[in-house]
């Protein structure tokens, strides 16, 4: 008999009973055998596997074009932020062209401020000396004119007392004395003028040192201010950079965070597909088992019932023959017109020709 199951493909056994001889020559039954196809269960597709016609998932390479997942995470957090890192870039480079020449600018107002007061004292000083001069022409001209007029004293006393005789002597000394009154007045008015201009030129020069200070001062002032003003607006720009980076940071850990769970779930679910892919393997095998012990079952069925039908026909062909056994028969009316036909048989029971 010729080989019906093999272990190696699983097989579907069939058998259709088409007489009351399976198996023999000139029965209608018979045994096909065809490929078996495990049933297979419709299953969520899963990256990386594929649910064709095998019983076992089979692994894939995905192919992907382009960035990756982080890489392009990256790129759009650059997109986002480095907008406000230019933004903020151009702000401190504006920031520190425009503060450059600031402290120049104030020094050049300083240094023009003591100008105009070394120019305010130069002309104090001059005026002053003008008085100077003034002063010193008026004595000048009040010591003439006290001189002068002692000189025509002079002259109208000896003109009327004579210059030898008493009264004469004693209008002289009257004269002098006056001239001498005159001029220390003239003097003295010189000195109080002089010292009114010695004491307008001192307090001018201290007007002007006092203002130079100020002006100093004010400049020393105007640039710590500016520096200050500088120093905290670079400092806003930085914590707007700095908070800028916390920002892109924080929103790359939640954004990886959020990737890393979705690949978590990924997996896990990619995990249990392949644990329910090999328990479905497990049912699929025992399901083959099954169909391979019913095929072994029904092979061997059919195995026995041939042989034992090919027994009992032996037994009757020899009983036939040697009348042993032999069943009877029901007798069977001759017909008109039929001719019952004369066989002979060998000693195994088998027709002669």
């Amino acid at each position: 008999m010729p080989e019906m199951f093999s272990t190696g493909t699983p097989t579907s056994v069939t058998y259709n009973p088409g007489g009351t001889t399976p198996g023999l020559t000139g029965g209608g039954g018979s045994l096909t055998t065809t490929p078996w196809t495990p049933p297979m269960t419709p299953a969520p597709q899963v990256l990386g596997t594929s649910t064709g016609g095998s019983s076992a998932p089979v692994q894939q390479t995905q192919q992907t074009s382009g960035p990756s997942a982080p890489d392009e995470l990256q790129v759009q957090l650059d997109a986002i932020f480095n907008p406000v890192f230019s933004a903020l870039e151009g702000q401190e480079n504006t920031l520190q062209q425009n503060y450059a020449p600031v402290e120049g600018q104030i020094q050049a107002q300083g240094a023009l401020s003591q100008e105009s007061l070394l120019n305010q004292k130069t002309q104090g000083m001059g005026e002053l000396g003008t008085q100077e001069k003034a002063a010193g022409t008026r004595k000048e001209d009040a010591l003439t004119s006290a001189t002068r007029l002692y000189n025509e004293l002079q002259r109208g006393g000896q003109q009327r007392f004579g210059g030898a005789s008493s009264a004469g002597e004693a209008y002289q000394t009257l004269t002098a004395v006056e001239q001498q009154r005159r001029q220390g007045s003239i003097y003295g008015a010189y000195e109080t003028a002089m010292q009114q201009v010695g004491q307008y030129k001192a307090n001018l020069q201290d007007k002007y040192a006092t203002a130079v200070k100020e002006v100093n001062l004010q400049v020393q002032q105007s640039i710590a201010d500016a520096q200050a003003q500088f120093r905290d607006a670079l400092q806003q720009i930085r914590n707007a950079k700095a908070q800028a980076q916390s920002d892109k940071a924080t929103a790359s850990m939640n954004a990886l965070q959020e990737l890393r769970n979705r690949i978590y779930t990924v997996n896990l679910q990619a995990l249990q597909f392949t644990q329910q892919l090999a328990l479905n393997h497990e049912a699929t095998l025992a399901q083959v088992k099954q169909y391979e012990d019913r095929a072994r079952q029904d092979i061997t069925g059919a195995q026995q019932t041939t042989t034992a039908f090919g027994g009992q026909a032996q037994t009757l062909a020899n009983a036939t023959k040697y009348g042993i056994s032999a069943p009877q028969a029901s007798p069977t009316l001759a017909q008109t017109g039929q001719i019952t036909p004369t066989r002979r048989y060998d000693e195994l029971g088998n027709p002669i020709a």
